[in-house]
């Protein structure tokens, strides 16, 4: 609460000055070309990078004091984060897991997609060699410790991100080897959801794309009479007898 009234004290220029404000928060710096960083004239001492795993709820209440006030800030944000995690495979466990908390909180608070999810998934380098999978699976997890698997779903389509089997590496891209990596990463309810869901879908499919025309009369005579059921696909003229 002193940081943000801090804030809006000093009259910052969010308009110019809004993609400095949302890197030094998050990095504690300016991010540069390769994910290194650059030191700002006077360092910004709170910031998730730096801050304990603890504190970075209120980083996030803070975040959303300002987009509150601010809300064209919201888009300029998104655009940071999907920036920063382009290179997380450059910071340790400890600051990947602060930062996918971050991103959850505000998926959270603002109704917001998670477009990070998306942008990995068109990183090839961070999907062969690993790091989608294992930095996506920790907001996963963040994301299950305060919201349910159907609300994570929704987060995800509106993020635009895709099936997330888009994060296993091209050479192991299959539903066993999905769920067999989100198993391993503590994530065995999201991949059996998927395992009833996917298979649900397909029959559903199936289902709507076939309709019941007409139960015929016995084709031939024999002493057991029988029926045969006609099913065609839909939007087709010809049908199919079974």
């Amino acid at each position: 609460e002193q940081c943000f009234k801090l804030i809006q004290a000093q009259n910052f220029d969010f308009v110019t000055y809004g993609e400095t404000f949302w890197e030094a928060l998050l990095t504690g710096g300016i991010l540069s070309a390769g994910g290194t960083m650059e030191a700002l004239a006077v360092k910004c001492d709170l910031n998730v990078f730096e801050s304990p795993y603890d504190e970075v709820d209120a980083i996030s209440r803070l975040a959303d004091q300002v987009l509150q006030r601010h809300r064209h800030l919201r888009e300029v944000l998104d655009t940071v984060l999907c920036r920063i995690t382009l290179w997380i495979d450059r910071y340790d466990p400890d600051t990947q897991r602060k930062m996918a908390k971050f991103i959850v909180n505000h998926a959270l608070a603002h109704g917001a997609g998670l477009q990070t999810v998306a942008k990995l998934q068109q990183e090839k380098r961070l999907v062969e060699g690993g790091e989608a999978m294992t930095f996506c699976s920790m907001v996963f997890k963040e994301f299950l410790s305060k919201a349910t698997i159907e609300k994570l779903n929704r987060a995800l389509k509106e993020g635009k991100a895709q099936s997330i089997i888009t994060l296993i590496s091209s050479a192991k891209r299959t539903p066993s080897n999905l769920y067999n990596a989100l198993e391993a990463e503590d994530l065995a309810g999201l991949a059996k959801w998927m395992r009833t869901h996917t298979r649900e879908k397909r029959c559903d499919e199936a289902r709507t794309g076939l309709s019941l025309i007409h139960i015929s009369e016995p084709t031939r005579l024999l002493s057991i009479s029988y029926a045969v059921f006609c099913l065609k696909k839909k939007k087709k003229k010809t049908s199919k007898m079974t």
